[in-house]
């Protein structure tokens, strides 16, 4: 130890020296090779933690405003799609016009009415599943009078994997506001979507001058309100680009062809997380301007990160080497990554939450060989 000690003091004396000696009448540098190796073993450069990249990051940075302007995010932390929309509705003003001055009850007989859970539809574009799914049927009696209807309720998937029916041979709606006629008990294992719900046959009779509670709103209606959690199924396979991973770390100066970024990469999602390829970026050189991607620079790919949870993260140690194609390596003010999300067999239909993510818990820069510096003549 005494030893190393010794060395690196005579090092940098000599260092101190060639420094000093560089008038041109003692111009010691003739013919000598000014590069100086130190700690020929490795250097480490420390960068730090990094992140974390979550679900809500990934979701605004991959998808955009497309899928971040339906998805909501309840108190528990869990992505939600919620949906109400209209089965059928009439004006009570065009029914009464249709029955004339007759004052005898009259039935309102629209027949099969049936419409569309559109909300869902850019989730199964992307590989994303769904659970704890809800749906309800509601109606509103716009009269000061009950009314009575009969029906029957229909949900199904789009692919008719799930089909339930809820008979309702008479109904008596009594209040204005919005009455829940019929829930549908979804189970959690249907992954699909609630794609139609209909309403088949349906009959409503009304009694002899029935007066209309608000002129604001007239509508005798029929609708659906559904709710449903995004999941992570078993056949999502989602490739995109992270956020640029934002690191500064000076390496230009030590003049080096090849070295390792080393991490310790947390990832808390119920996925693999496929590392498919890692761009450096370094500076442009140009105040004011993003850094620019070092092409003369390669990255190891082509691993995968184990998949984890909130409960029990799951924590990989990488080791990427880092080589000049030509010239050094050099200054590096980020990363950019591309990743294919990808679910294991039999992870089933897992509710998906913001603070899942991935986390880099520390890293440095490892330089083998040591760090070379290389003298200058002064005019």
């Amino acid at each position: 130890m005494k030893f190393k000690r010794i060395t690196l003091l005579l090092t940098l004396g000599a260092l101190s020296l060639w420094g000093c000696a560089s008038h041109s009448d003692y111009d010691l540098t003739d013919g000598v090779n000014t590069e100086v190796t130190l700690f020929s073993d490795e250097v480490v450069v420390p960068i730090g933690s990094i992140g974390p990249f979550t679900v809500k990051n990934l979701l605004d940075s991959s998808i955009g405003q497309l899928l971040t302007s339906i998805l909501k995010e309840g108190s528990d932390g869990l992505f939600y799609i919620e949906e109400e929309k209209n089965i059928c509705s009439v004006d009570a003003y065009e029914l009464a016009w249709r029955h004339g001055d007759s004052k005898e009850p009259f039935t309102w007989n629209p027949g099969t009415m049936s419409t569309n859970v559109g909300s869902t539809s850019l989730l199964t574009m992307v590989g994303l599943s769904l659970a704890n799914q809800q749906l309800i049927i509601q109606a509103t009696n716009p009269y000061d009078q009950p009314i009575t209807f009969h029906t029957e309720a229909n949900a199904s998937t789009i692919d008719q994997s799930y089909s339930q029916s809820i008979p309702l041979p008479v109904f008596s709606l009594r209040d204005s506001y919005k009455t829940t006629i019929a829930q549908f008990e979804i189970p959690s294992t249907v992954g699909q979507s609630i794609y139609t719900v209909s309403l088949k046959d349906l009959s409503v009779d009304i009694p002899a001058e029935p007066g209309i509670y608000s002129s604001s709103q007239p509508n005798l209606s029929f609708s659906f309100k559904y709710k449903t959690n995004i999941a992570l199924g078993e056949k999502l396979n989602f490739p995109f680009a992270l956020p640029t991973v934002k690191v500064s770390v000076d390496l230009k100066k030590y003049q080096i062809h090849k070295c390792q970024l080393v991490l310790d990469v947390q990832n808390t999602l119920p996925l693999s997380v496929a590392v498919n390829s890692i761009q450096i970026l370094t500076p442009s050189g140009k105040e004011g301007e993003d850094p620019v991607v070092a092409e003369n620079v390669s990255v190891t790919s082509g691993f995968t990160l184990a998949g984890g949870s909130l409960e029990t993260p799951v924590t990989s140690p990488l080791n990427l080497v880092i080589e000049a194609k030509d010239g050094v390596v050099p200054d590096i003010a980020g990363l950019k990554v591309n990743v294919t999300l990808q679910s294991t067999p039999g992870l089933g239909n897992v509710p998906l939450s913001s603070k899942q993510g991935v986390f880099i818990k520390s890293s440095y820069v490892r330089l083998n060989g040591g760090i070379t510096l290389f003298g200058h003549e002064e005019n």
